[in-house]
């Protein structure tokens, strides 16, 4: 610390107007408040904090491409199936003509010619509510890309047929094998099992405020002779000092309770680690099953 002081000219010798004063002072805290650990438990929380905002931002970045893709080949679907009932609704169109033909010339009972009029209708039905489908999701893509609702969007059907001469992709995995690429990758996973070394870490920083202060201190300090200059300092007549400061710990009630509140904090993070752990594990083996299941209907479905 380099200082002037002015108030030695309304408290003191009026032709002392101003004293400067180089001064040192070092203090070691021995056990409350003592080592790099404890020291730097608030920088490394903060470091470890901007990891798990990291991670955070970059699982969002992930779901979102894989919810775009999704909603796309969603859309695809959509148009597909509404071509479908757009079909079927004129190939109804034309049976119906047929069918009432017949009906008028005595060829055609008048309830098949009823029921091709109700299959024709409940065509028309179904080709409305493709209709509808495709272009609630149409404006539902424009929001989610950030475009106005008046943009005109022509879906290019290729992605969909490259799927379809794709075929089945083949994906074996053993479902434990699994849980661990996930525990090794899963950001929100690798999020939480930070989380639970935080809470175990605080624990010893929490019992560390519990302890004494016994501090070691020293200071050095030189002051300057007239007229007052910061350059004008006597080597020869420094002041040292020397001691140890002890504070027991008699109260430390405050300290007490945030200990509990960590110990409280700490057993809260096991249960959502476990829950965490057990919640991925049961979405890793409910994913394999349904692809499983997918898999099959597929193969049902094309024979």
């Amino acid at each position: 610390n380099l200082a002037t002081d002015f108030l030695r000219y309304y408290t003191g010798d009026p032709s002392r107007s101003a004293v400067s004063t180089l001064s040192v002072n070092i203090a070691q805290p021995l056990l409350r408040g003592a080592g790099k650990s404890i020291v730097a438990e608030s920088l490394k929380q903060s470091e470890r904090d901007v990891i798990y905002g990291i991670r955070t931002y970059s699982q969002y970045q992930r779901k979102f491409v894989v919810k775009i893709v999704n909603d796309y080949f969603g859309l695809l679907q959509n148009k597909d199936q509404l071509i479908n009932a757009y079909n079927d609704y004129q190939r109804r169109l034309e049976t119906i003509q047929y069918t009432e033909a017949r009906g008028l010339a005595g060829l055609q009972k008048g309830l098949e010619v009823d029921e091709a009029r109700s299959e024709e209708l409940t065509a028309k039905n179904s080709y409305i509510v493709a209709a509808t489908t495709y272009l609630n999701k149409l404006d539902q893509l424009k929001l989610t890309l950030g475009l106005p609702l008046s943009t005109k969007i022509q879906l290019e059907d290729t992605p969909l047929k490259e799927l379809k001469a794709s075929g089945l992709l083949q994906l074996s995995v053993d479902p434990q094998r699994a849980l661990g690429i996930a525990i090794d990758y899963q950001l929100e996973l690798l999020n939480q099992i930070d989380k639970f070394e935080d809470s175990k870490r605080k624990i010893a920083v929490a019992a560390n405020k519990l302890k004494a202060d016994l501090k070691i201190f020293a200071d050095a300090k030189i002051v300057s002779e007239q007229p007052t200059d910061y350059t004008n300092f006597d080597l020869d007549q420094v002041k040292t000092g020397v001691g140890i400061e002890l504070n027991l710990p008699i109260d430390r009630l405050k300290e007490r309770n945030v200990y509990r509140t960590v110990l409280v904090n700490f057993e809260e993070a096991i249960r959502t680690l476990s829950l965490a752990l057990d919640s991925k594990k049961d979405q890793i083996d409910s994913g394999l099953r349904n692809l499983e299941a997918l898999r099959r209907s597929y193969m049902i479905q094309t024979n």
